[in-house]
């Protein structure tokens, strides 16, 4: 054992191979010496000298059960060992059944507005939007452009901030998972109402003449029809007249609706004119007073 031990540490494995030939000469002063041993696998040489068949134990591997079985190899000509490991808890094989039990990850959702007018979310409308996302060629690696429709159907009554979500029509990538298409719900600016939640506002100007004399306001509502209303109280400036269920419809409900509130901003003459006050004077002073 000593001697195999001074021809490992002198000539390395390939002296305790001896050139497989089962022997090995080497020089010295007085001639040259050949040295005879009989071939041990590799399981052998490793128990002698590390005192375990298994050289990497002291690392932590091959505990557990395992067993580092030797395989001689002569590839390209050359000689070697290679080793695997047998038996105990099978590391490597769980390690590659939890990497193939992974699952491949989503890209982000990607948000867009969708802009709607007032008039199209008290009716309902069809929406058609044109995305162009990218689509996976055969090879499952290079892309390409691709166009598609998405048709959204508004429901009466939706809100600003409803979101709408198309499942996995983002762009393609090789072992990702396409994002999902939101659409957000905003709302077009109107040029007669602001909704309030369920509720619209509708702001009307009048004179002075109409607040004092009383007059008929026609409002135009969002399908269509014309509303015609008297109104003989003076409106002062916290006064909002509210008709009910003329608001915007409820998108939970079948037939319910919001009301329409409707505020009045009385526009004042600049100045007035002498015979003007004097018939202020004259004919209002006392209601002016109470107001």
């Amino acid at each position: 054992m000593k001697k195999k031990r001074q021809i490992y540490d002198q000539y390395g494995e390939e002296g305790l191979r001896g050139q497989a030939s089962g022997g090995f000469t080497t020089d010295h002063a007085g001639g040259t010496r050949t040295h005879h041993f009989t071939f041990m696998n590799a399981e052998d040489i490793f128990k002698q000298f590390f005192g375990n068949e298994n050289p990497f134990a002291s690392f932590g591997m091959g505990s557990g059960g395992q067993r580092m079985h030797f395989q001689q190899s002569n590839d390209n000509g050359m000689g070697g060992y290679t080793f695997t490991t047998v038996g105990g808890n099978q590391m490597n094989e769980d390690m590659d059944t939890n990497m193939g039990n992974m699952q491949p990850q989503q890209a982000p959702p990607i948000e867009t507005r969708l802009y709607c007018t007032l008039e199209e979310l008290y009716k309902g409308a069809t929406k058609k939007m044109r995305i162009i996302r990218k689509r996976l060629n055969p090879d499952g690696y290079t892309t390409r452009d691709e166009a598609k429709i998405l048709e959204i159907n508004v429901k009466p009554g939706w809100k600003v901030g409803t979101k709408i979500t198309f499942p996995k029509e983002g762009d393609e990538k090789s072992g990702i998972i396409p994002g999902d298409i939101i659409f957000v719900v905003t709302e077009k600016p109107h040029p007669r109402f602001k909704r309030l939640g369920n509720n619209l506002m509708y702001k009307h100007h009048i004179d002075l003449k109409q607040a004092l004399t009383g007059f008929i306001i026609e409002i135009e509502t969002l399908d269509n029809r014309i509303l015609r209303m008297p109104v003989s109280k003076i409106p002062s400036s916290e006064y909002v007249h509210k008709i009910p269920h003329e608001g915007m419809p409820i998108s939970k409900g079948k037939t319910s609706k919001g009301d329409l509130l409707i505020e009045f901003c009385v526009r004042f003459p600049g100045r007035l004119t002498e015979d003007e006050k004097k018939f202020v004077n004259e004919h209002f002073s006392k209601q002016l007073t109470s107001i």
